[in-house]
């Protein structure tokens, strides 16, 4: 060999080949091992930068990179390198990139081009990593034998051509990373298995206390939370759903809008006591006024032409003359004219009780419980059906509407099952919170209400029992706790944990 050449790269000495290993296999949490793949690999292969990934159902994820800690998959450099792993994926084989013309599919040199853009590799290679590796000639040998699974991908990347002893060449890397591929495979194969344990987490927790420094004692230590836990079970307590809702007469009406129109006149306001058929507010139509005078004058004509009729047949034909088929028709008309006046006559009446309607009266005595009535519906214009405003009987009994969460009413309804009786509700009034009144369920809505802009819950009404009456104000804010029989006292305490775990984590 002359002096001028340059010796072709060797592989590692063995201490750095078994310090690798011995650092890809020091442990089996995931991150810890795919850290130090990528990390020790840049340092072994003399590369720019090492990514491990893998691929699930057609999709890459970036678990680990080179030189960091944490990284953002949202990058530019981390999803070039996912969508490329994902199309070499699809193929099922190794890829080699050294700027060497190559034919290769198209969505294969889709996703190269994608990362040449983002990276300035000159070399890249995504290579599988399988759990074990096949003998030699083993998937020769056996047609049609399916070889194991891929556990994930590396991707390799150089930045610079090889220059010297400390680099080795495309050919070189190819050879290392297939020594290489078989140890790293079985390194994240173990550390998968045992990610995908059961009851993982408990185990590491039962061995971390056993090697503390209390290990000998570790019993007094968990005597105290296993005794209140025990406790928590044993001891029974009373299970209350707690709800929101508010106070309201038990008699009330909505007032509607019966036709289209415009109020006119308003001669209540809020609070005003009215009794039954008392007028409340009038309204005046157009369109009514012009149907009215519409049809009074079709019937003022079709009498007028009836009459006109009536006494063209009287007069029969001139003398000397007998036309038969004259009288038939002015017979068939004059019927005409009859059914069409009847019609007429009816919508007229209709009309009138329309016009009659407009004068809006109370459906029964009561209070005005809608407020502001004078300044949201004077002289503005109504549709048929609007809601206008409410009544209540404030001197008759009241009850609470209450709105219990949709994922709390299953409680209620199972409490209902065992309970002969009505459930009692405790509820505390916004006005005096320092009072507690209890009440009654009396029904439960079947559906569930959604609101737009809050969670899904069911109306329940209770019937209200003594209360002073000053303190019994329309609408008035509440909040309620139905009585749901006894259970433990953990169940109670840890109502909203444990529906948190039957349905995120259970399910």
């Amino acid at each position: 060999m002359h002096r001028s050449e340059v010796p072709p790269p060797q592989l590692a000495p063995h201490a750095e080949w078994f310090d690798f290993l011995a650092r890809i296999h020091a442990s089996l949490d995931l991150d810890d091992v795919a850290s130090a793949i990528v990390n020790e690999l840049r340092r072994l292969l003399a590369c720019d930068r090492v990514g491990l990934a893998l691929v699930s159902r057609g999709r890459a994820k970036l678990i680990a990179a080179s030189g960091q800690e944490s990284f953002d998959r949202r990058s530019n450099v981390a999803r070039a390198w996912e969508d490329f792993t994902e199309a070499v994926a699809a193929l099922g084989e190794p890829l080699w990139y050294d700027e060497t013309p190559v034919s290769r599919a198209p969505q294969i040199e889709t996703a190269l081009q994608h990362l040449l853009d983002v990276s300035p590799a000159r070399f890249c290679a995504v290579v599988p990593l399988r759990a074990s590796k096949p003998a030699a000639g083993e998937a020769e040998a056996r047609p049609g034998e399916r070889l194991p699974d891929h556990v994930g991908w590396l991707i390799v990347e150089r930045f610079e051509q090889a220059s010297g002893i400390a680099t080795a060449s495309p050919a070189m890397l190819r050879e290392r990373l297939s020594m290489i591929a078989p140890h790293v495979g079985a390194a994240l194969d173990n550390s998968g298995q045992y990610e995908r344990l059961p009851l993982r987490r408990v185990g590491e927790q039962l061995r971390n206390v056993a090697r503390g420094r209390f290990a000998s004692r570790w019993w007094k230590w968990g005597a105290i939370p296993l005794a209140l836990v025990a406790a928590s079970l044993l001891i029974p307590a009373e299970l209350k759903i707690e709800a929101r809702g508010k106070l309201q007469p038990a008699r009330r009406r909505n007032v509607f809008a019966p036709v289209d129109g415009i109020v006119t006149s308003v001669r209540v306001r809020h609070g005003t006591d009215v009794g039954a058929e008392e007028t409340l507010l009038t309204l005046h139509s157009p369109e009514l006024d012009f149907e009215l005078t519409r049809v009074s004058g079709e019937i003022q004509t079709s009498e007028k032409r009836l009459a006109s009729v009536q006494a063209t047949r009287l007069r029969g034909s001139p003398a000397g003359t007998s036309d038969t088929s004259e009288r038939f028709r002015l017979t068939a008309e004059e019927e005409e004219m009859k059914q069409q006046l009847i019609g007429l006559r009816e919508q007229h009446a209709e009309l009138l009780r329309q016009r009659q309607a407009l004068v809006v009266t109370s459906p029964l005595a009561g209070q005005v419980l809608t407020w502001d009535v004078e300044q949201s519906l004077a002289a503005r214009p109504v549709r048929k059906g609007q809601l206008l405003l409410s009544i209540g009987d404030v001197a008759g009994p009241w009850e609470l509407e209450l709105l219990v969460p949709d994922d709390r009413i299953g409680y209620v309804h199972e409490a209902q099952r065992e309970q002969k009786t009505p459930l009692e509700v405790e509820f505390v009034s916004a006005a005096a919170p320092q009072t507690t009144y209890t009440a009654q369920v009396r029904e439960t809505a079947r559906r569930s209400e959604a609101p737009v802009d809050g969670e899904a819950t069911v109306r329940v009404t209770a019937d209200i029992g003594a209360m002073p009456r000053d303190e019994l104000r329309p609408g008035a804010a509440v909040v309620a706790k139905l009585r749901c029989g006894e259970t433990s006292l953990a169940r109670s305490w840890l109502l909203d944990l444990i529906h948190v775990v039957r349905t995120q984590l259970l399910f």
